[in-house]
């Protein structure tokens, strides 16, 4: 298990918040610093979010990413189905696949998908 974890994700838009720009980080940018994570973290964790696209994480999943998210619900209260009057969501997803779909898209690159890495 990695003794540090390291998120890198992009600024997405928020609403009622126009001062951040998704368009500040390009991909090649953060590709560079999850590049850098890694050469210089070699035994660091590294997790892509959904807020990078399907094509994006696909790419980078066998390079540096050792946790990737999948199925994910931004909106406050999403996850309670019981909830008529849910919140506005946290940041837009770019990637809405379902876990299962992410699944399969590890294991087709050669690697082993699993859901938790501590017993």
């Amino acid at each position: 298990m990695p003794r540090s974890h390291f998120p890198a994700p992009r600024l997405r838009p928020i609403i009622n918040n126009d001062r951040i720009n998704p368009r500040d980080v390009h991909e090649p940018q953060l590709l560079q610093v999850i590049t850098a994570y890694r050469l210089f973290m070699p035994f660091a964790g590294i997790t892509i979010s959904t807020r990078e696209c399907a094509r994006f994480r696909d790419h980078v999943i066998g390079m540096a990413a050792t946790k990737i998210s999948a199925g994910v619900s931004t909106g406050i209260g999403s996850h309670v189905e019981e909830l008529e009057d849910k919140g506005d969501s946290q940041f837009e997803i770019s990637d809405a696949r379902t876990v299962e779909e992410v699944c399969r898209m590890i294991a087709a690159r050669g690697l082993q998908p699993v859901m938790n890495d501590y017993v």
